[in-house]
């Protein structure tokens, strides 16, 4: 006789053999995890015995099990196997067990039966449960070991089965008793209806997949429809748990079917041999559906009166209280056969309710994205630009805005371009999309994220709605801030990643959450110091190197625009874009997470629209505390009441707290240089912070204070949740009144500005086609605003999301955050502010030698700069070409076009033209030079691969100057390393190494394995 246990685990086994020292010292115990069949053949304890008893660690035979058991398995030569009646604590847990034809287990002993010798007669059964289980050792050579990787309510009855295919019979010896711990008992009940943990579906799936073969793609297109059929009853049910385990199995399928490959090849080796085909030789065995339907009722009624027992305090009911089951048909009949539970069904659902406001904010707030063109306006560049734009930007460090600059593109560029590939690189379909879905996914995100500090449902649809509600989000939407966008859709799935690998130790876990940090610095880079902070954090508690795996996606991505920080850490401070930041709000609205003051103009319109007059928008903008008072209220309550958790509670004062500094101190540091005036930077970090600590407090007080009794509420804690649900939605609805409201005239004519559909660009075409050509031609745009005139100096990707860079924002000032400057203006900034001093100074200047050296052929003045357009038609040298969509256009009358010169020994000029990086110079005269209007530092010109030379004396500072020979050809234009393009090439590479990383590839493999061993 030999004891067998099959766990892999050296400490059961210890545990089992002191338990059965005093009874049955003797009989050695072999644990046969991990062993194939023949090596367990090979072991001596195994050889020489001529019985297998398999026990549980928890199992503890009663004296005189063994013997019983031995009497039962020898009564006959057809009995294969033989069990005990499974107790614990007086009560009967199994004894012996079958399934419907389907595969659902049915134990038809109730739930907390009292053993009163009811059971007491040998019958035979189509299987038993593992614990007790007595073979003999022959037998393991025909049928193998039991299965590790089924589910110990499956396995004892997959391992039956086996006997029951080759013939044999299964047989319950019920005076052997055996007692096992309540948590193994509690897996040995009849399947539940609805399922009552994901464990149950998953095994019997796997149960009924070892068991498949030959019929293996019948059986895996029925399971599929029996589980998208299940996850949508249980729905429509309002159990969206349910509905999740069900998807989750439905994903799993394929992991269980190759998981259990060998169980079923083995299994089909003896039917086939047993000439078995199908399962009609087990037909009198299995339980009737009706049965289990029963004794599935009996399982619900057993809870309930136990529930109702404990809530009223009384002792627990005996045996005949727990199965208050009708015996005649018209009682049975009177239970619906569609068992679900749950509300009252899907569309009260919170989260769907949830669903339904995000969707509405979405249609108010992102009305403008329909419609024809192209995306601009707000803090959006123009979406007019093609994937090979995008590519281009990545690859080249060289951003062709203004007179052209050297800037790496930083990491929004990378996730732009990622986000893209499955629009097939229609940006502007991308960015439509993402804008309007952000609400959506946000939502769901945030929804997803808050389970992992409450679990009510209805407090996880308040957490997602304060999510969607905050302000710096709901304005980030209608004025194109897509880098907020992106923080507030990644950033609660950011926080589930990093609690995944703290709890799990998951490195693919850590190298997801690596891939959204990367995707939160790239929407607000300041964020990039709260990574490396956690980081270190993380590494200096030691909890393990796979940490690194959070900065390594930053790196391998984003390593020039990192570069580029040591040169300018200002750039920190930046948002993604070139728009000017609003207004700073007043500190008190600061701390509500407004990151400008609130334009209640709109609201003053309408009343005077309903006849209300006399109300101004300061007045109207009083009325933001009052909306907020729920908010604060319950903010308070938390603090004094809620008896929260220490540590929940320093994590969301500590990021409150921590936010509003960082949101202070952006708001009071200069981040770039306007036109005119020094621009403070967008608080977007802070006020990210600031709002996961609000919402968190906020959702952890609604979580608590409901749940106290009433005779204990101070207020009625359920409508102040509610009222701070309304206040949510009031905040969404100013908003969506203020974007409403607001003109749709893009930043650089004065207004605020909102993403709008636009037919062309800001370039009128003409100008457009000659800035594409070979010559290279640049616009001169003005404007006027509040008596001031606005010049920018437009190339082919100014004011385009592939011309944005955060770098080369950060350069209009420098110094340290407490001392910061601007820096002296450029050459090139001179001569376009001279240009434009020219063009509005009301006199015949002639301007076209200021215009030849910056390379513009065009000037363009907006449609409502009146007098502006009056000084410029009076400038001598520009030749009027018309209105357009975009202003009055005006040609620059010189003999050489475009910002690539040939100069001749004479001083005369004319235009060289340009294919890619190459400059076609045709033959002439000694002495002449190619003068490039870039800010290009680097920038280097070679003809038959010799470099040409520069001048000694240039007549700009910032323009390139090379001599050329008089025999002409073909100038290459070069600057930057060599090594650029294929070191960001490597990055991508890496980086796709590092989205490998982060799927958890191998699991199922890795079961399939071990199901391979005993």
């Amino acid at each position: 006789m030999t004891v067998v246990v099959t766990t892999g685990d050296a400490s059961s086994r210890v545990e089992l053999e002191t338990a059965l020292r005093k009874t049955h010292p003797e009989i050695p115990i072999v644990d046969l995890g991990g062993l194939a069949v023949s090596e367990a053949l090979s072991l001596p304890a195994v050889a020489d015995s001529s019985h297998l008893w398999f026990l549980t660690p928890d199992s503890r035979p009663a004296p005189g099990c063994l013997d019983e058991l031995l009497d039962a398995l020898g009564a006959t030569e057809s009995i294969a196997a033989v069990g005990p009646k499974i107790m614990h604590s007086g009560r009967i847990v199994s004894a012996g067990v079958t399934t419907t034809s389907a595969g659902a287990r049915f134990n038809p002993v109730g739930t907390g039966e009292i053993d009163q010798g009811q059971r007491d007669s040998d019958i035979d059964t189509l299987a038993l449960d593992l614990p007790g289980m007595l073979i003999a050792t022959a037998d393991l050579e025909r049928i193998g070991a039991p299965s590790r990787l089924l589910g110990a309510s499956h396995r004892g009855i997959e391992y039956s089965r086996r006997l029951r295919d080759l013939g044999r019979r299964v047989v319950l010896a019920p005076s052997a008793r055996l007692e096992i711990s309540a948590e193994h008992a509690a897996r040995l009940g009849s399947s539940a209806h609805p399922p009552v943990s994901r464990s149950q579906i998953r095994s019997e799936q796997r149960y009924r997949l070892s068991l498949a073969a030959p019929w293996l793609p019948a059986l895996i297109c029925l399971l599929v429809l029996g589980r998208a059929k299940d996850a949508v009853l249980a729905l429509l049910a309002n159990d969206v748990r349910t509905a999740s385990w069900h998807l989750s199995a439905l994903l799993g399928l394929g992991a269980d079917a190759r998981s259990t490959a060998k169980v079923r090849r083995a299994n089909v080796r003896r039917s086939r041999l047993a000439k078995r085909s199908g399962n009609a030789h087990l037909a009198p065995l299995f339980a009737d559906p009706d049965e289990l339907a029963v004794q599935r009722r009996s399982m619900h009624a057993a809870e309930e009166t136990r529930r109702d027992h404990e809530r009223r305090g009384l002792a627990t009911p005996d045996e005949a209280d727990l199965h208050q089951v009708g015996d005649t048909e018209e009682e049975i009949d009177s239970f619906s056969r569609l068992e679900v539970s749950g509300g009252p069904g899907l569309f009260r659902q919170p989260l769907t309710l949830l669903l339904v406001v995000a969707a509405a904010m979405s249609g108010f707030l992102s009305h403008r994205l329909f419609g024809p063109g192209h995306l601009t306006g707000g803090a959006l560049g123009s979406t007019d630009v093609s994937f090979a734009d995008l590519i281009s930007r990545l690859l080249d460090p060289v951003v062709d805005v203004s007179t052209g600059i050297e800037a790496p593109a930083d990491p929004y560029h990378v996730v732009l371009t990622i986000l893209s590939l499955p629009f097939l690189g229609n940006v502007d379909l991308m960015v439509r999309t993402l804008l309007l879905l952000a609400p959506i996914l946000a939502a769901i995100a945030a929804h997803a994220c808050a389970r992992v500090i409450v679990r009510k449902a209805w407090v996880r649809a308040l957490a997602g709605l304060l999510w969607i509600a905050a302000p710096v989000f709901t304005t980030a939407i209608p004025a194109g801030r897509l880098g907020v966008v992106l923080v507030w859709i990644t950033a609660p799935l950011f926080v589930l990643a990093l609690r995944r690998t703290l709890r799990s130790g998951s490195v693919a876990a850590a190298a997801a959450a690596g891939l959204l940090l990367f995707v939160i610095v790239a929407g607000v880079p300041l964020l990039l110091v709260a990574g490396l902070a956690l980081t270190a954090y993380l590494l200096a508690t030691g909890r393990g190197l796979r940490h690194l795996w959070l900065l390594a996606p930053t790196l391998a991505l984003g390593w020039p625009w990192l570069l580029g920080l040591l040169r300018e850490p200002g750039a920190l401070l930046v948002m993604p874009g070139q728009s000017p930041a609003p207004p700073p709000p007043p500190t008190y609205l600061l701390a509500l997470g407004y990151p400008g003051p609130i334009d209640t103009t709109w609201a003053g319109t309408l009343l005077q629209g309903l006849g209300i007059d006399g109300v101004d928008a300061g007045t109207l903008a009083l009325w933001m505390p009052l909306l907020l008072l729920p908010m604060l209220i319950l903010a308070f309550l938390t603090l004094t009441e809620a008896r929260l958790k220490l540590s929940k509670l320093m994590w969301a004062v500590g990021l409150y707290l921590s936010g509003l500094l960082l949101a202070t101190v952006q708001i009071v540091l200069p981040a770039q240089v306007g036109p005119f005036h020094l621009i403070g930077s967008y608080p977007a970090a802070g006020l990210t912070l600031l709002s996961l600590g609000a919402v968190m407090l906020l959702t952890l007080g609604a979580d608590r204070t409901t749940a106290k009794s009433t005779s204990r509420r101070r207020l009625p804690m359920r409508s102040l949740a509610g009222l701070v649900a309304v206040a949510a939605l009031g905040m969404i609805v100013l908003e969506a009144g203020t974007s409403a409201g607001t003109s749709t005239d893009s930043t650089t004519s004065g207004s605020p500005g909102v993403v709008h559909a636009q037919e062309s660009g800001r370039v009128p075409a003409l100008a457009a086609d000659r800035a594409a050509s070979e010559t290279r031609a640049r616009t001169l745009a003005l404007d006027e605003v509040d008596g001031e005139v606005l010049t920018s100096l437009i190339s082919t990707a100014d004011d385009t999301v592939a011309g944005t860079s955060t770098i080369h924002a950060a350069e209009a000032v420098g110094g340290w955050p407490w001392e910061r400057r601007p820096l002296p203006i450029a050459d090139d900034q001179v001569l376009i502010a001279q240009s434009a001093a020219a063009l509005s100074a009301d006199d015949a200047v002639d301007v076209r030698s200021l215009l030849a050296r910056l390379g513009a052929d065009f000037v363009l003045v907006d449609g409502g700069a009146r007098s502006l357009q009056t000084s410029v038609a009076a400038t001598s040298g520009l030749v009027e070409v018309g209105p357009t969509e975009s202003g009055r256009l005006w040609h620059v009358d010189k003999p050489a076009s475009g910002r690539f010169l040939i100069r001749e020994s004479d001083g005369t000029l004319s235009t060289a033209h340009v294919r890619g990086d190459t400059v076609d110079v045709p033959a002439g005269g000694d002495g002449r030079s190619l003068i490039v209007a870039t800010g290009i530092d680097d920038l280097t010109a070679t003809l038959d691969g010799v470099d040409l030379p520069r001048p000694d004396t240039a007549d700009d500072d910032w323009a390139a100057t090379f001599s050329l020979p008089a025999s002409g050809g073909t100038v290459v234009l070069e600057h930057g390393s060599p090594l650029y393009a294929p070191g960001v090439i490597a990055g991508l590479g890496l980086g796709l190494l590092c989205l490998l990383v982060a799927i958890p590839f191998g699991s199922g493999r890795h079961r399939a394995s071990q199901e391979a061993k005993p």
